[in-house]
């Protein structure tokens, strides 16, 4: 095999030029010569290396100084200049002359060791000039002869970077109209703002925070579709790809967009997109916070997000019996007036109680329950009443009982009950208990019947466990059995509403990658009135 050093010699021919022998060349230049400027692509890549880097020289200017495969190998340098000559193995990253690729004379490529980390640095900690030399051996020092500088892509601040690879945990909001605007928030690490960012393909500029785990960017406007990913790539290398990250919605447009609330029932067309990806066949009203798609009415912004145990900012009520004709409209029921699904019936549950909260083995609850008075064992305090729906599974109790409840035990829920210790007096609306009623706020719109009450009497007040405020004054003084009915399903409040559609009503549903919600728009608004 021919030795390096001969190559290198042979490399002087390259510098004849018309009328000039190389030996001229050799006595004009009897002296070390200018080392060649070169540039590196890409100037930057990733922590763990392995990727492939190219470093060029325009314009040769010294055939001497040609890159030979064999006998060329680069160093990674973090100190402000390049060495110009080796004769020792460094201390900074290495590829010697057998793994580096010599493409022409003026050009060669080398994977990146997994040695250039971030240790050390020019003026940063991630900063490297890369230099190129002739390496007559293996490693500095393996022969008499001192490795020598050809070669140099160099700059104070270094010419390659280095950097760890991005990644995004999470962005808020997760949907937009097509026209764009507002603020999109995300989360990660290693977030660069001199990178690349794209949005359902369409580039976007974050702002990055010091700690780089911070990014903030104006949505940029976008057809409609999705959910799109968003994807993140660092000036120093590494791509971070949050994949069905957000979805550009068209808006929704209700019709009619105003009912009334003293109407039964009230059919709506809604128009929008995506309609046909999203499961409705859940909204009977029975599970409206489960996990499949709902129509909501919503007061405000509606927020799924968890506080405490419930919705930041939930559902007024749904649209019910939800129909998709198309991907782009659908038809549900509004019930106004209250109604629209059949009163809960009194049952039995087998549920463990924890605090306020109660959870069934097995879910069916629904808004049908709110009110429903809860009975069994005795460390359960008389009055307890259903408050909220949590999930099928889950409902919050008025009143903790006296002892958690850790087993499954069986626990009567009842739409109304009895008490036979109650007294009248004619022409007055105070109902007194000797202490069975336990009257509770609950009961206020209850029906109430028994002896000396006028049909169509409603509980109006509760002062306290034994004494409640009737609607109608007694038609005379007396005393027995009394009972309240069940809870009327209260009707819908005057006021602007906006109808949203979501592909799960459950709670913290947000934070799920496919999470699709509809925008507020002028078109998604209903107003409920009392005409």
């Amino acid at each position: 095999m021919e030795k390096a050093s001969s190559r290198r010699r042979k490399a002087l021919q390259f510098g004849a030029v018309v009328g000039v022998t190389a030996a001229a060349v050799l006595s004009a230049n009897p002296a070390m010569a200018a080392v060649e400027v070169a540039t590196v692509s890409p100037s930057s890549g990733p922590t763990a290396g392995g990727n492939t880097v190219t470093l060029s020289v325009a314009t040769l200017s010294d055939p001497a100084q040609s890159f030979i495969q064999g006998s060329t190998a680069v160093t990674l340098e973090n100190a402000a200049t390049c060495s110009a000559s080796l004769t020792a193995a460094p201390s900074f990253p290495l590829v010697a002359p057998a793994a580096v690729t010599v493409v022409s004379a003026t050009k060669l490529a080398f994977t990146v060791p997994s040695g250039a980390t971030t240790t050390g640095g020019i003026s940063a900690a991630n900063d490297y000039n890369v230099c190129a030399y002739s390496a007559p051996g293996a490693v500095p020092g393996a022969s008499t002869a001192a490795w020598t500088l050809i070669g140099k892509a160099e700059a104070a601040g270094g010419t390659y970077h280095v950097g760890a690879s991005p990644t995004i945990t999470s962005i808020t909001p997760r949907a937009a109209g097509t026209q764009g605007g507002g603020t999109l928030i995300i989360s990660g690490t290693g977030l660069d703002s001199t990178g690349t960012w794209s949005l359902g393909g369409t580039t976007v500029t974050p702002t990055v925070n010091g700690a780089f785990t911070l990014a903030t960017v104006t949505i940029p406007a976008h057809a409609a579709g999705g959910p799109f990913a968003l994807v993140h790539t660092k000036s120093e290398g590494g791509t971070a790809i949050y994949p069905a990250a957000f979805t550009y919605a068209a808006g929704l447009n209700v019709t009619p967009n105003t009912a009334s609330n003293t109407k039964a029932r009230t059919d709506v067309s809604v128009t929008g997109t995506n309609f046909s990806s999203i499961n409705f066949t859940t909204t009977t009203g029975k599970t409206p916070d489960d996990a499949n798609g709902h129509v909501y009415l919503v007061k405000g912004n509606y927020d799924p997000a968890k506080t405490g145990l419930v919705k930041a900012n939930p559902q007024t009520t749904e649209c019910l019996n939800v129909v998709p004709i198309s991907d782009s409209e659908l038809l549900c029921s509004l019930y106004l007036a209250g109604g629209g699904y059949s009163m809960s019936t009194a049952r039995t549950v087998s549920a463990t109680v924890t605090g306020t909260t109660l959870t069934a083995a097995a879910g069916a609850f629904g808004p049908a329950d709110v009110g429903m008075l809860v009975t069994g064992p005795t460390t359960i305090t008389a009055g307890t009443y259903i408050t909220a729906i949590i999930d099928p599974t889950k409902v919050m109790l008025s009143k903790a009982p006296t002892a958690a409840i850790t087993t499954a035990t069986n626990i009567v829920l009842s739409p109304s009950r009895s008490f036979s210790d109650a007294t009248l007096t004619a022409s007055s609306t105070a109902l007194t208990s000797g202490g069975t009623a336990a009257f509770a706020a609950s009961d206020v719109g209850r029906p109430i019947s028994g002896v000396g009450i006028p049909a169509g009497t409603t509980i109006s007040a509760v002062g306290s466990a034994t004494g409640a405020t009737l609607s109608q004054a007694a038609t005379a003084s007396a005393s027995g059995t009394y009972v309240i009915g069940a809870a009327p399903l209260n009707e819908v409040p005057i006021g602007v509403y906006t109808v949203t559609v979501v592909n799960s009503g459950a709670v913290d549903a947000q934070n799920t990658p496919a999470y699709q919600r509809s925008v507020i728009n002028s078109g998604s608004t209903f107003t409920v009135a009392d005409f």
